[in-house]
């Protein structure tokens, strides 16, 4: 039985939902039942994954996924190995997605879209017709778009544009925005901004440029047998590459003749749609992921010069026309990185030499086959020369024969090549960066009638490597700390430089000669190949995504990532900065893309520390400062008086209150300091360094002012409610005051040395300088409670006077603002009694008394019982225990009544006793004599 019951035990816990397993479906292999389709393009009726599920995007890339009815995808991760560019999900419902989602790929939504608790798209989001509303934490690293309004949650971010159509941008407290735009691109406004983010308004989206023109490089000599690859570069007026492009063009040959087909190194990302066989037409539709370039290839079976036109399907005036394409049935035919190790095609690595090949590729007149011509053999005299694509660029060079190669074609022969069976091959040399098309003929007319030719397509020559190096913030190098007791690099928003130099090949750098910088690689063996001086171009520094520290916290903004203005291959630049605390890692990853306009064409980065060594973490960041603001004063804090007291008592405790925001040097909070990275610890009252001044009179730790506790937390770099309380030492000696003006700041510092933005008050004096920042005006008075004699008839209460007096610069007077000092029975203290009186006969009734500044105020007896007469002392213990420090505390012959606490007025306490010493009020009271009427001047009785 105990066997069995332990069995059905561990199979309901299999059923249960927290031990299901989590299921992979790839596209287009094994989907989910509700899903089909092939060639990149799907369709589910419905799509409902647990969470923990994963999307793997196999086959054809792009590929888009529509999905009707509203997917519940929470915490499913979709194509989280590949590209944004790899994968679109179209969504006809709601979405409705939270903890765990992590997709990357674009998403629109037809519906309402609401992602919350940390959900992540790596790629575009977008609803059609409704709203988005972001969660806490979610991170959208791309751009957003609604018809109707965006909400942003507490610290949701997105990266690049926010735009809503109509409808407010509400950003909470943390949150950030790359961009917005109220309206429709190119005419953008921030009227419908809602900012309460804490952080200083995002700029406007920036309307991509309007396409102007086309370039069409891979022109010239051209073979029937084989495509020729074309590249095609969407360009503005000012002829740069509009990298966000996103049109359609239709593509022409002028002989009305050829096939289109997709290109490689990279493949375009777009949509290639042929039109009828043979006709020369065809249309490709950008893709964002293309940015802008494209490598198409146009096959010609008949031996013409022909051109291609590209147009805008929008834009007449698009319209471009290339250069001449010499379609020959004899050809040179190239190819280049023949191990392929250099990734991408066309593209070499400056100081490697690049492995080329020629062959010889004919046509049969007869039966039109093609091949190589194998019977083109033995040295061959030819003139190989380059075309500089925007250049002029440095001349590369012919390893063996040795041969600088010509930026024009030669007037005679100038390379040998040795064929074998209609191939050569020979290896090129680059000193420097560039781009340029290597041509080839032979004119002899030994092997065919007219000249044979054959082009390289623009072959790319780029750097190894761009390093970064030198990072140091105000003399300080980089300490790469990520933990909150790591070293400081400086203040957050605070600018720091930075060099960037891009190096040519080295074979230290680069053991297993790929053209990628090794990630052991040192700066010593990087530099070692020396600097490309041609280099130039924008690079981009940024941060990694989910790189930050602390975990969890908020990913900072990195300003002036952009770099450009290289000069011999390099640049120093002093302007970056990082808006949060804590750190983050440098992105090395293609931080310059499609160089010199060559698609797919991206340079890396290896980051240094000073040593040299290979390190991508910076930091760590610190506030550059905190702000006050809601200042609140509380007087006579320990009272709790009701109404509120507009004094504090000298000796008596006052609290300060405000709210500090850690800010960096821009004036944004810095939302990570947070946790174990909030270095201001305010349960500590010293670490908030207050002090004061009244008059002439300075009020500073070590010296009158006396601390007590502080309290206030920090969450996401503000501390609300932070309170301070403490007290000015009073006089037992010399009362002085008033200082009804006193004024109290505070000049909080943090352990690792941040304090206030803003110091605005000096309480030195002579005066010299601000030393804190202002909390609030504190009416400070040297008072004392005085208690006096009382006596009067046996059968009734005594009332003795009870007057809370202040120091007015010259005497004691009543203090008219009082009316919150209180006592009780249980502080009165009573003995000494004479005559009739017995210890019960002393009770204080009422039991306690408040006193009253606009009218007399008494401690009452009440009368003793049976007509006894006599006197008793009495004392009221006004420290915070119930000590009796009255001038009775060592004369009372019998003490029949002790306090059992103390009042808590220590501020109120007087040198009675005619010492320096402050001690508690006492008095005696009387009964069984007359004293009077108060109209009598004289009264005699005669028996």
């Amino acid at each position: 039985m105990k066997r069995w019951l332990i069995w059905l035990n561990w199979l309901l816990c299999l059923l249960a939902p927290g031990w299901a397993v989590a299921a992979t479906y790839t596209f287009p292999t094994s989907m989910p039942g509700t899903c089909s389709g092939s060639g990149g393009t799907y369709s589910c009726t419905s799509l409902n994954l647990s969470s923990g599920d994963i999307i793997v995007i196999a086959g054809t890339k792009p590929a888009t996924i529509n999905i009707a009815g509203n997917p519940s995808l929470t915490g499913v991760k979709i194509n989280t190995a590949g590209a944004a560019a790899d994968l679109t999900l179209v969504i006809s419902g709601d979405v409705n997605w939270g903890t765990g989602t992590d997709i990357v790929g674009n998403v629109r939504v037809t519906n309402n879209f609401n992602l919350s608790n940390g959900a992540k798209i790596t790629g575009d989001a977008q609803s059609t017709s409704q709203s988005i509303s972001l969660g806490a934490s979610v991170l959208i690293t791309g751009k957003l778009t609604a018809a109707n309004g965006i909400n942003f949650n507490g610290n949701a971010q997105v990266t690049s544009c926010v735009r809503a159509s109509s409808g407010n941008i509400s950003l909470a407290s943390g949150a950030k925005a790359g961009s917005i735009c109220c309206g429709s691109m190119g005419s953008c406004t921030n009227s419908c901004l809602i900012n309460n983010s804490g952080l200083a308004a995002p700029g406007l989206c920036t309307a991509t440029p309007a396409i102007a023109s086309f370039g069409i490089a891979g022109t010239g000599a051209a073979s029937t047998c084989t495509p020729q690859t074309l590249t095609l570069t969407a360009k503005d007026s000012g002829g740069a590459t509009l990298t966000g492009y996103t049109g359609t063009v239709n593509l022409s040959t002028s002989s009305g003749r050829g096939d289109w087909s997709a290109g490689s190194g990279p493949a375009p990302a777009g949509t290639l749609t042929a039109g009828a066989a043979n006709s020369g037409l065809a249309s490709y539709t950008f893709s964002a992921s293309d940015a802008g370039v494209v490598k198409l290839r146009l096959s010609h079976s008949l031996a013409q010069t022909l051109t291609v036109t590209v147009v805008d399907a929008s834009v007449a005036a698009s319209s471009s026309t290339s250069a001449s394409i010499n379609f020959s049935n004899n050809a040179f035919v190239w190819s280049e990185d023949l191990s392929n190790k250099i990734s991408g095609s066309n593209v070499a690595v400056a100081g490697r030499n690049h492995d080329l090949q020629v062959s010889l590729i004919k046509k049969d007149p007869s039966t039109g086959s093609c091949g190589v011509a194998s019977d083109f053999t033995g040295s061959r005299n030819l003139k190989l020369w380059r075309t500089d694509n925007s250049g002029p660029w440095t001349a590369p060079s012919s390893v063996s024969p040795a041969l600088s190669v010509p930026a024009s074609r030669p007037g005679g022969n100038n390379l040998t090549l040795s064929f074998s069976s209609g191939v050569a091959s020979f290896n090129l040399a680059t000193t420097d960066v560039g781009r340029y098309a290597l041509n080839l003929d032979d004119d002899s007319g030994t092997y065919a009638s007219g000249t044979i030719s054959g082009s390289l397509s623009d072959l790319t020559v780029r750097p190894l490597a761009i390093a970064v190096s030198g990072l140091s913030l105000s003399g300080t190098a980089n300490p790469a700390g990520s933990a909150a007791g790591s070293a400081v690099f400086g203040k957050a928003g605070a600018s720091f430089s930075a060099t960037l130099a891009a190096y040519r090949w080295s074979a230290a750098a680069d053991a297993n000669d790929d053209g990628v910088v090794d990630a052991t690689a040192t700066f010593s063996q990087l530099s070692s190949g020396g600097l490309a001086p041609g280099f130039n171009g924008t690079v981009s520094l940024s941060p990694v995504a989910g790189t930050q520290t602390p975990a969890g916290g908020t990913l900072g903004s990195l300003s002036n990532g952009g770099v450009s203005g290289f000069t011999g291959g390099s640049v120093t630049v002093s302007n970056l900065a990082y808006s949060e605390v804590g750190s983050f890692t440098l992105n090395t990853s293609s931080v310059l893309s499609n160089y010199l306009g060559a698609s797919g064409v991206n340079i890396d980065a290896a980051v240094f520390d000073a040593a040299g060594n290979p390190q991508t973490r910076v930091g760590r960041f610190v506030p550059a400062g905190f702000a006050l603001s809601n200042p609140a004063i509380t007087h006579r804090s320990s009272q709790a008086c009701s109404p509120a007291s507009g004094f504090t008592y000298l000796g008596e405790t006052f609290q300060l209150g405000f709210t500090l925001t850690a800010q960096n040097t821009a004036g944004a909070t810095t939302t990570n300091y947070t946790g174990a990275f909030a270095k201001l610890d305010l349960s500590t009252a010293n670490n908030l360094h207050p002090a004061g001044i009244g008059g002439s009179t300075p009020f500073k730790t070590g010296g009158r002012l006396q601390l007590g506790t502080g309290s206030g937390s920090w969450v996401n770099g503000v501390a609300t409610g932070a309170t301070l309380t403490a007290q000015v030492t009073k006089s037992s000696t010399t009362p002085d005051g008033p200082f009804d003006t006193a004024q109290f700041g505070i000049s909080a510092l943090d352990s690792d040395g941040v304090g206030m933005l803003s110091l605005n008050l000096d309480t030195d004096s002579p005066a010299d300088s601000a030393d804190v920042t202002l909390v609030g005006t504190i009416s400070l008075r040297h008072g004392r409670l005085r208690l006096q004699n009382a006596l009067g008839a046996a059968n009734r209460a005594l009332k003795l006077p009870l007057t809370a007096q202040y120091w007015n610069g010259s005497a004691f007077v009543t203090n008219t603002l009082d009316s919150c000092t209180r006592v009780s029975s249980s502080n009165l203290s009573a003995g000494n009694l004479r005559k009739q009186l017995l210890a019960a006969d002393i009770v204080m009734s009422p039991a306690s008394v408040t006193v009253s500044g606009s009218s007399p105020s008494f401690l009452t007896l009440a009368a003793p019982g049976a007509g006894r007469v006599g006197s008793v002392d009495i004392a009221l213990a006004l420290g915070s225990s119930s000590t009796d420090a009255s001038c009775l505390a060592s004369s009372w012959s019998s003490k029949t009544t002790t306090a059992s606490s103390g009042a808590n007025l220590d501020g109120l306490r007087h040198t009675w006793c005619g010492s320096s010493s402050l001690s508690d009020p006492s008095a005696r009271a009387t009964w069984g004599l007359y004293r009077g009427s108060d109209g009598v001047v004289f009264q005699r009785e005669n028996y």
